[in-house]
């Protein structure tokens, strides 16, 4: 157990590139400040963007997302109206705003990498800020399904490292362990 711990805590983009299953596809979103090698980005400016990684040997996109603060308020206003509980008389129209809403929501977040992962056996997604609290299954297609009926199956996964003990199993033993008679009231000894 410690031995696989120290190697995912001290694994790199390498280890992380070889770890992702063969045909999936790794999508890391990130919350960050402009630096000075982001020159599309306004000074000192919070954005969204998202890191697409294709397995070995490991080509990572770079996708400029725009400011947080326009999708975090996106995120926010669909969670609020896809958790509410209309009226009978009112469920029609609640749930065309709620749409519409996630579509909005889906061409900021989704739309941009869409076309680097819609040939993906599985994606997987390690997600920051206020995607954190983002079911992007959910997100409704153009049509009237969700991300959830017409993509890969999504995996969320809290961090990029995570992925090294996605496919680890323990070894199993062999053979056939048989107990006859045990005492289990009797001491131990």
């Amino acid at each position: 157990g410690f031995r696989a711990e120290e190697a995912t805590r001290i694994a790199g983009f390498a280890e992380v590139a070889a770890a992702i299953p063969t045909g999936a596809a790794l999508v890391a979103y990130v919350r960050y400040t402009r630096t000075a090698l982001a020159s599309h980005d306004r000074n000192g400016e919070v954005r969204y963007g998202a890191f697409v990684l294709r397995g070995n040997p490991g080509r990572v996109v770079f996708f400029p997302l725009g400011a947080a603060g326009r999708i975090d308020s996106a995120s926010g206003a669909w969670r609020v109206e896809a958790s509410r509980r209309p009226s009978p008389a009112r469920r029609a129209a609640a749930e065309s705003r709620c749409r519409l809403l996630g579509k909005r929501l889906r061409a900021l977040v989704w739309n941009p990498i869409r076309d680097e992962v819609e040939r993906a056996s599985l994606i997987l997604i390690v997600p920051d800020g206020e995607l954190q609290r983002l079911p992007f299954g959910a997100l409704p297609t153009d049509g009237n399904e969700y991300l959830v009926q017409s993509v890969a199956p999504i995996h969320v996964v809290p961090a990029e490292r995570d992925l090294l003990g996605l496919g680890a199993r323990e070894a199993t033993g062999r053979g056939l362990l048989a107990l006859g008679g045990p005492d289990y009231e009797g001491a131990p000894g």
